[in-house]
């Protein structure tokens, strides 16, 4: 039996501190947006604060990617008056370097914190549709998600086992 709960960002509620002591997995899901990803980093102290670092300790850890690569830069930079090409460009770049830096510590950090980590490229089709179509992604997100539910399903088939060698 799975049942699936999207706890949001309060693991602290009554009812969450209630349901955290019959999970077996946990899937934390968050973004190369270091303000989103700063919000996970303090769910997963909770869960540690909790006395359940065994939960955080074998959690699968999703890092979606929101940022459209090739609009990463125009989308936040905007003309700037008296501004040269090679300025402009040389402002682009620092832009996406400065979202590399920023991914590549979200990915370290939730690395170094769980047992699995899940790259989630960018795809237009996450985060606009409603209820979300597999066949609607990209071929490199879609694999991607199938990567995550084959783990998810092995840790919860090792899950099981170890109970049942327990009885």
């Amino acid at each position: 039996k799975i049942v699936l709960i999207d706890c949001g960002t309060d693991l602290s509620s009554d009812v969450m501190s209630g349901i955290r002591h019959v999970v077996d997995q946990l899937l934390i899901i968050t973004t190369t947006k270091p303000d989103e990803a700063t919000v996970a980093q303090g769910g997963l102290r909770t869960i540690r604060g909790a006395q359940m670092g065994w939960l955080a300790d074998r959690a699968i850890t999703l890092v979606v990617d929101k940022d459209d690569p090739k609009s990463l830069e125009s989308a936040r930079l905007g003309e700037r008056a008296n501004e040269s090409r090679a300025q402009r460009r040389e402002r682009e770049k620092a832009l996406r370097d400065k979202h590399k830096r920023d991914a590549e510590a979200i990915r370290s950090y939730f690395a170094d914190q769980t047992s699995q980590l899940f790259h989630i490229p960018y795809d237009p089709v996450v985060g606009v549709e409603a209820t979300l179509d597999i066949d609607n992604l990209s071929s490199e997100t879609r694999v991607a998600y199938m990567e995550v539910a084959a783990a998810l399903v092995t840790q919860l088939a090792e899950q099981s086992r170890m109970r049942d060698a327990r009885r």
